[in-house]
């Protein structure tokens, strides 16, 4: 009888960095969560690329530096050295199934031989959502799935207007119609625009979800899931 290897499945999972806390305290509940469903993936024979951003931390530097007279540039790296910072936290909690390393740049990426690897901020300019997109083109993988602190995406910020309309289903077109045009460091939106432009350009298919990890699960088994598919 012939034998098939079943090769393991790769997925990339960006989190905000907001999610890592509840009230300005690190968030253990979810911490705890987060890390039995990525050991019980893990040991099911999968593999990840784990992105974190700065979230309301690094906003929070960033306009205490702007106050002081930062310019772009220093905002941009107190951003990227807090998504290494909350990328860093989550690696340790997994570090004996962890690359020994935060990834810096996407080439790294091809050293890697552990099933997880983390990654935060690389360089000036670049988002945790870009993040996510250059390394799923580095290691071919076309679907990517970004945590944020919201279930869907939707046309206006529902924390403001509870009439906002939920998304299921968006083309990268018309998803890039509700957001501004350009990113700048701390922008706060579903996936920045210049992600999007990159997503699209390469056929990326994103999957914003919310806090819940269950649903998190639904996502990777290939279950229906609470959620916005954004998609060419």
């Amino acid at each position: 009888m012939t034998t098939h290897e079943v090769k393991p499945k790769q997925h990339i999972i960006s989190f905000g960095g907001s999610l890592l806390f509840e009230n300005h305290t690190l968030d253990l509940e979810f911490l705890r969560a987060i890390q039995t469903l990525l050991r019980t993936q893990v040991a099911a024979g999968n593999r990840f690329i784990v992105v974190v951003g700065g979230g309301n931390v690094s906003r929070q530097y960033q306009r205490a530096l702007a106050s002081l007279g930062g310019v772009d540039v220093d905002l941009d790296w107190i951003g990227i050295h807090a998504c290494r910072f909350n990328a860093q936290l989550v690696r340790l909690l997994l570090q004996d199934i962890s690359h020994p390393e935060v990834l810096l740049r996407a080439k790294e990426y091809a050293r890697v031989t552990a099933p997880m690897v983390f990654a935060g901020g690389f360089t000036p300019g670049w988002s945790s959502d870009y993040v996510s997109i250059e390394l799923a083109e580095v290691a071919g993988i076309k679907n990517v799935i970004n945590m944020t602190n919201t279930s869907y995406v939707y046309d206006k910020d529902p924390a403001l207007y509870p009439d906002a309309k939920a998304f299921e289903d968006l083309t990268w077109d018309a998803f890039k119609n509700l957001i501004p045009k350009e990113w700048s460091p701390g922008l706060h939106t579903p996936f920045d625009p210049h992600a999007a432009r990159e997503a699209q350009k390469n056929a990326i298919e994103v999957a914003v979800v919310g806090k819940n990890v269950k649903n998190l699960q639904d996502v990777l088994e290939g279950k229906p899931f609470i959620g916005t598919k954004l998609h060419i």
